[in-house]
């Protein structure tokens, strides 16, 4: 995701994409890259991409760590 944030704050915004696709394919459940590729997506004009990206989200919720037995 950082990559991605770098990438994107260098103008290179294709490359952006890619990475933050390439850290949900390792994390899938990962709110921040999701965000970050979403909301570039919409900057590229890709709205119906963006929304697809939220929606896969929402199937890949972040996990909640189990609670600590007292």
């Amino acid at each position: 995701t950082n990559l991605g944030q770098l990438d994107q704050l260098q103008g290179r915004r294709e490359e952006a994409v890619a990475r933050y696709r390439r850290a949900l394919s390792i994390e899938p459940a990962s709110a921040t890259a999701r965000r970050s590729l979403a909301g570039l997506l919409r900057e590229l004009g890709r709205e119906e991409e963006a929304t697809r990206v939220l929606e896969e989200g929402a199937l890949n919720p972040p996990s909640t760590p189990a609670p600590v037995p007292r």
